[in-house]
């Protein structure tokens, strides 16, 4: 009898110590700290990052374009400046955040749940970084494209003629030779460039079709078809101007914060300017992350109305935790649908639970962010 009554009193004390006495909800201004035999747990929150992959192509012209269609015969050549923009690429990443929303303070009974549940949690913490919109660009250098061809606007031009002079009373006619510069014209800089391209053109065709003296391999060959080939292109860009593309990538941070926000706007983009603020009110060129709950919350929330109005009905007072509810979420331009992600998890859309008091056994550290 006195085994068993100990047998007891052990039971009642061993559950007493690994229980919580009470689980209060915070205010979002609260300044409380957890002090010994407590802590303050949020509740997880999705996050998304959308990252936009943008190609801007740049487009400027030769500086010969005036003169391609009389040197070359191009008409058809960059004659302005011209920058245009277009998406390559949406992505987006789901995190969870705690939410400051939905802080609780619970109280403990025992330091050694305290101690439990921390290192519980420091084993399994993750490093969560929220960052702002992050532009940001790579580009390649460009190499040097013309080996042969500098533009020197002056040039020197030697002019030979006979000059009549009385020399000891006999008129002699004297060679002269003087030397001077002039300045060449645009025109003539273009020609000068032209007769390059030829030359270059009539290279390649003795290298292809006459004989060589030593052999040559394959691929040696073509090694040097292939630097002629390019060589002329880049003297080309002089007449019908040059295309430049970059690539940059805009990472934007989303939050949705309930069920109410299911269409939150994102960025504003435009093939002519690219990248823009978000304006109010938004234009159809506005971008929106849409989320489409595959759970009917008013479903669910009549029903638990109904059950917690009986009167047989017992509320809960321990632990408050929610699980993730599938979303599918997707990218609008406007109304129209641009891009669908799939289904993601997101935990701000699903209810809230009150679990029973004193359940084991139950890791809280798996469903929330101790601090």
């Amino acid at each position: 009898m006195k085994k068993t009554a100990l047998l007891l009193v052990l039971i009642v004390l061993t559950f007493s110590t690994f229980s919580q006495k009470s689980v209060e909800k915070m205010p979002l201004d609260s300044a409380t700290l957890p002090f010994p035999n407590s802590f303050i747990y949020f509740l997880p929150k999705t996050a998304f990052k959308v990252h936009v992959t943008v190609i801007n192509t740049i487009k400027k012209p030769g500086i010969y374009a005036n003169y391609s269609e009389k040197l070359i015969g191009l008409p058809n050549v960059i004659k302005s400046n011209l920058v245009t923009y277009k998406i390559k690429k949406i992505e987006i990443n789901d995190f969870v955040i705690p939410d400051s929303n939905q802080q609780y303070f619970v109280n403990l009974s025992s330091k050694q749940i305290k101690k439990g549940l921390y290192s519980n949690y420091l084993n399994s913490k993750k490093s969560i970084t929220l960052s702002s919109p992050n532009p940001f660009s790579v580009q390649t250098e460009t190499p040097e494209k013309f080996y042969h061809f500098t533009s020197v606007k002056n040039e020197e031009k030697q002019e030979n003629y006979l000059e009549t002079r009385i020399i000891d009373g006999v008129v002699t006619q004297v060679p002269v030779s003087k030397t001077k510069t002039i300045t060449k014209s645009l025109e003539q800089e273009a020609q000068e460039v032209v007769e390059l391209i030829l030359k270059i053109r009539k290279d390649r065709y003795a290298l292809i079709s006459e004989t060589h003296e030593s052999s040559i391999s394959k691929e040696a060959l073509q090694f040097m078809i292939d630097e002629m080939n390019q060589l002329e292109k880049n003297y080309l860009e002089l007449f019908i101007g040059s295309s430049r593309v970059e690539e940059k990538i805009f990472t934007f941070i989303v939050v949705p914060e309930n069920e109410n926000d299911l269409m939150i706007p994102v960025f504003t983009f435009t093939e002519d300017n690219g990248m823009e603020p978000l304006q109010n009110p938004l234009s159809e060129n506005s971008f929106f992350l849409s989320i489409q709950p595959q759970f009917n919350l008013n479903t669910y929330n009549s029903q638990t109305q109904v059950w917690e109005a009986n009167k047989k009905h017992k509320p809960n007072s321990g632990f408050k935790i929610r699980q993730s509810i599938p979303a599918n979420v997707s990218l609008y331009k406007g109304n129209t649908p641009f891009h669908s992600f799939g289904l993601y998890p997101i935990y701000q859309l699903s209810m809230i639970q009150t679990l029973p008091k004193n359940m084991s056994p139950f890791d809280i550290t798996k469903y929330v962010f101790i601090y």
